[in-house]
């Protein structure tokens, strides 16, 4: 019922993380240009379908995606957000605690897999600053 639902809505989906994207787009990284944002939510839309229907779809993948893309952590909740507030206002009330736990489950990963890139980034910038500092010094 929820794949078919995000299946029927996936343009309304894709638009709304479209908006989510643009009035965040000031509090991401300078590498995420405009001309990314339909495509982010695109894919976005694509990896909740995926999560759904494929039990070996990794969302931790899909939120070191979003860091690589250049999205800032107030975004990656942003987008979070709409996903939930987007079922709520489109399914069924008797399903709303089941839908919320999968949306979390998908929303968890991701988050843990933003803050593994974000990890990622900040080693990579300490190892740059120290290679950077050794010249200096030599």
């Amino acid at each position: 019922m929820l794949i078919k639902q995000i299946t029927s809505h996936r343009d309304d989906l894709a638009n709304r993380y479209q908006q989510v994207l643009r009035d965040n787009l000031f509090s991401n990284r300078a590498d995420l240009r405009p001309s990314m944002i339909k495509q982010i939510a695109s894919d976005e839309t694509e990896a909740i379908l995926n999560f759904l229907n494929q039990p070996e779809f990794s969302n931790m993948d899909r939120g070191v995606q979003l860091h690589k893309a250049g999205l800032g952590e107030r975004t990656v909740l942003r987008l979070g957000q709409t996903t939930r507030q987007f079922l709520l206002a489109n399914l069924e009330q008797d399903h709303i605690p089941f839908i919320l736990e999968i949306v979390d489950e998908y929303e968890e990963g991701v988050v843990q897999g933003f803050i593994k890139g974000l990890e990622e980034y900040h080693l990579g910038e300490i190892e740059r600053t120290r290679n950077a500092l050794q010249r200096g010094v030599n």
